[in-house]
């Protein structure tokens, strides 16, 4: 079966977009979503993982908010943000592109932190990592599939060390 995961792209930005910015930042958004259903059903590579979820982008919002375009980790812009624009539950994926800082690509929380803070969970991500953003090579998507992988409860294969439990993936 598959675990539909409905999915909103919330496009903070310091200044109100144009027409053209807007109609690139909802491609891009499209875009990414294809991307992680891509990836998620093992259609990326030949050794890429068939996974049950998929991604329905239910909407893209456009916000502006100085003080949220460049947020950083953890701090008190990205919760403003999420506090404010976070819709759903724990089984609804909120993406926050922003333009972030720290010269980082993006950031997730872990399903397991829902519980104790629930208006903290999502995806924040660069804008320009969305497909046809301008962050090349980091530019086809990939940031938003792995930072997604995170928020599904996925550690990096070197998390946790070589010894038990690792990255709590049995082959690492």
């Amino acid at each position: 079966g598959s675990v539909k995961i409905p999915t909103y792209i919330n496009v903070i930005s310091g200044k109100p977009l144009t027409a053209t910015e807007r109609t690139k930042r909802e491609g891009q958004a499209v875009r990414q979503v294809r991307v992680l259903n891509r990836s998620y059903s093992g259609r990326s590579a030949d050794d890429a993982a068939k996974t049950p979820f998929r991604f329905t982008l239910v909407q893209t919002r456009f916000v502006v908010n100085s003080a949220w375009a460049t947020m950083g980790y953890a701090t008190a812009a990205e919760q403003e943000a999420k506090a404010e624009l976070r819709v759903g539950g724990a089984d609804t994926l909120n993406i926050y592109a922003a333009d972030i800082g720290d010269d980082q690509l993006g950031w997730a929380t872990f399903p397991q932190q829902y519980d104790a803070d629930s208006t903290n969970d999502g995806v924040v991500l660069l804008t320009d990592s969305m497909p046809g953003g301008s962050a090349a090579p980091y530019d086809r998507g990939d940031t938003g599939t792995h930072e997604v992988g995170h928020w599904l409860g996925l550690y990096h294969t070197f998390q946790g060390g070589c010894n038990a439990p690792g990255a709590s993936v049995a082959d690492t």
